[in-house]
């Protein structure tokens, strides 16, 4: 048996080709068949649909990585599976536990999977930080879910008196300390009744059961903490690696917005004039004053490293000064298509006729 966290992030090889695959991102989960059929590589991008490896294609999961049996398919796309159960796939941590009859139970942290047939036999149920510290995570076995849906799962209210019987965290510390209290404690009466055993017998006997006892409890212990170390490691490793997709995500786009603003400042810049002498590092004249600015000056000036004095030294134009022009001559061109007024003299000749 093996929980999808323990899937996720494991590395996949080909057996016959000797290389690795990629690693898993996330498992194609099948409600209907109740099982995993697929496993979700890294590989997919932002813009391409993810790669999905059957689970059938694998030969054996073992702890550390997933090896694929000898000429399985690496080119199996999503096409190839109902994108609605693709969908659904994704984020089914995380997603609340109701009993049919109302009861909140709390949210799916883990799968428990067969490796062998990829069967799902049961979910582990989270109920937060402080429970889960109190009572430990609870286990449904798989029969006692009615339905998998978009936001919830629910189960049969015959779950919540399995649940209530589990006993874990801090409470099975207690639990068993306690016993094995008791179970000292009777065993040190017995034998004080029936051998007769001095103080000291029982003191050593019940020192040595609880020493025991502790000594369990420290595996217990260090064995715990070397799972929580594990996970909050591959957490981190996850998290890491989120955060640098999305680093080089960021670079892209600031990359192609600096080009395309460089662009839209040589567009405006071409046609116009220089009001001062640019220079290359070399004191080489790029553009003398008053010159018009041409794409190939650009060029120069960009490949010196003095584009940006270019763009800054481009003349000011005097939008209401070039209007005022403009108008000026529109008038003067009506103006000179005007015919010549009439002299007076002519004006009388013409009226006395």
């Amino acid at each position: 048996m093996i929980s999808g966290r323990e899937l996720i992030g494991m590395p996949i090889y080909s057996l016959d080709r000797g290389e690795a695959i990629g690693k898993v991102e996330n498992l194609v989960f099948d409600a209907d068949q109740k099982r995993v059929t697929g496993f979700v590589l890294e590989e997919g991008g932002l813009f391409r649909s993810p790669q999905v490896i059957p689970f059938e294609s694998a030969e054996s999961i073992g702890p550390d990585a997933i090896v694929l049996k000898p000429g399985a398919s690496l080119e199996i796309s999503s096409e190839q599976i109902d994108p609605k159960q693709l969908k659904e796939s994704f984020n089914l941590s995380g997603r609340k536990v109701l009993s049919e009859r109302g009861h909140e139970i709390g949210t799916v942290y883990d799968l428990d999977i067969d490796e062998l047939t990829g069967a799902v036999t049961g979910i582990e149920v989270t109920r937060g930080l402080f429970q889960d510290t109190a009572e430990g995570k609870k286990h449904i076995d798989f029969e006692h879910i009615q339905k998998i849906g978009k936001d919830v799962i629910i189960v049969s209210q015959s779950a919540l008196e399995t649940l209530t019987a589990q006993k874990g965290g801090l409470s099975a510390t207690y639990q068993n300390m306690k016993e094995a209290g008791v179970e000292s404690l009777e065993r040190v009466r017995g034998k004080s009744g029936a051998f007769g055993a001095t103080a000291r017998e029982k003191k050593e006997t019940w020192g040595k059961t609880a020493q025991e006892r502790m000594e369990q409890m420290k595996e217990r212990s260090r064995s715990g903490f070397v799972r929580g170390k594990t996970e909050a490691s591959r957490f981190w490793e996850d998290f890491g690696a989120s955060v640098d997709r999305i680093r080089k995500r960021a670079e892209g786009y600031f990359h192609w917005l600096r080009n395309r603003i460089l662009q839209r400042r040589i567009e405006q810049a071409v046609g116009r004039r220089v009001s001062r002498t640019i220079l290359d590092p070399s004191d080489r004249v790029i553009l003398l004053q008053g010159e018009m600015i041409t794409y190939s000056a650009v060029q120069k000036a960009k490949e010196a490293g003095v584009h940006e004095i270019l763009f800054d030294s481009i003349v000011k134009e005097n939008l209401f000064a070039l209007r005022r022009k403009e108008t000026q001559s529109a008038a003067e061109e009506v103006f000179s298509k005007r015919p010549p007024p009439p002299m007076q003299s002519e004006e009388r000749l013409q009226k006395s006729a």
